[in-house]
C-alpha cells in the first residue's frame, strides 16, 4: 500500500493569503506552495527592506510592485515617488483651476476660452469617470478613461487632451488597470448615452 501524502493544514489567514497567491500567479495551491519555498530566500530579503507603508498591500499587489521593480530597474521608492508626485500634481492642478473658475456659472465655463479652462474641463471629465468607476459594482457600467472618451465629453482640443494624458499617464493607466478596463469596454452599443451614465448635464 502506497504511503499517503501528508496533509498540510493552514490557518484561515494563511489559507486566504495562499488563495490570493494562486490567483496572482495563476497556479494551483500545491504549485503556489512550491513557488513560495523556491523563492523564500528572495522574499525574505525583499521583506526585510520593505517599509511599513508597503506592507499594507495584498500578496497580489506586492507581486505587481515586485514585477514593476524587476521590469523597470527602478526601486520601490522611486516608483512610489513618481506615482505620488503625479497624483499630487494632478490634485493641485484641479484645485488651482477650481479656485479660478468657482465664481463662474456652468454656462460661462463652457463658453470660456482663457488659458487653463480646457485643462480644467479635461481634468473634471477624468475625475468624474474615476469617481463613477469606483462606485460601480458591475464592470458593464464602468468607463475606460481614453483620449477619445474625454474628447467626446469635453470637446476640448485634442492636442490639450494628449498633453494631459501624457502628463498623467501613470495615474490613468493605474485606474484602468485597477478596474480591468480597455477601450473595448467603451463599446456599449447603439443608443448608449455616455453623459447620462456619468450624470453629466
Amino acid at each position: 500500500m502506497a504511503n499517503a501524502k501528508p496533509r498540510i493544514t493552514y490557518s484561515d489567514k494563511n489559507r486566504a493569503t495562499l488563495g490570493e497567491l494562486t490567483v496572482a500567479l495563476n497556479l494551483s495551491k500545491s504549485e503556489a506552495v512550491d513557488w513560495l519555498i523556491e523563492n523564500s530566500h528572495r522574499i525574505a530579503k525583499m521583506d526585510s527592506g520593505t517599509t511599513p507603508e508597503l506592507k499594507q498591500y495584498s500578496v497580489a499587489e506586492q507581486k505587481e510592485i515586485n514585477d514593476a521593480v524587476a521590469n523597470s530597474g527602478l526601486t520601490i521608492e522611486a516608483i512610489a515617488r513618481e506615482g505620488t508626485l503625479q497624483r499630487a500634481r494632478y490634485l493641485n492642478s484641479i484645485a488651482e483651476s477650481q479656485a479660478k473658475l468657482e465664481s463662474m456659472s456652468t454656462d460661462d465655463v463652457k463658453k470660456a476660452t482663457f488659458k487653463g479652462v480646457s485643462r480644467h474641463r479635461i481634468s473634471q471629465a477624468v475625475e468624474k469617470i474615476r469617481e463613477h468607476n469606483d462606485q460601480q459594482t458591475e464592470k458593464k457600467n464602468k468607463v475606460c478613461i481614453t483620449r477619445g472618451i474625454v474628447f467626446k465629453i469635453t470637446g476640448s482640443n485634442r492636442s490639450n487632451i494628449n498633453k494631459f494624458f501624457d502628463e498623467y499617464e501613470v495615474m490613468i493607466d493605474d485606474h484602468n488597470h485597477k478596474h480591468e478596463l480597455t477601450d473595448a469596454d467603451n463599446r456599449k452599443g447603439k443608443g448608449f448615452d455616455l453623459n447620462q451614465l456619468l450624470e453629466i448635464s
